[in-house]
């Protein structure tokens, strides 16, 4: 996700469930201290739905400012992605 090694290390891919889901997060002592889900739920109307989910065990620090502001970063994520995928499907 970052250029050339800058940033936070790169999420490994924990699972990927064709069509449906792909899960990724990070290690450390061989354990998972976070994951971030991005779910696709078909509807009955034909459309889908993106649900992002996130789980982490670190704590204390920077995250306690980080943490909050997650939600902000995940909700423009996901905006963008609604904006290109219905500008896609016209």
């Amino acid at each position: 996700m970052c250029p050339e090694g800058s940033g936070p290390p790169p999420y490994i891919i924990a699972e990927i469930i064709p069509n449906k889901a792909i899960i990724m997060g990070h290690k450390e002592n061989g354990k998972w201290v976070d994951l971030w889900q991005f779910i696709i739920l078909p509807q009955t109307d034909g459309t889908s739905r993106l649900i992002i989910r996130t789980r982490t065990m670190i704590v204390g620090g920077l995250w306690t400012i980080i943490h909050p502001n997650i939600f902000i970063m995940e909700r423009g994520m996901l905006l963008g992605i609604k904006e290109r995928a219905e500008s896609a499907s016209k």
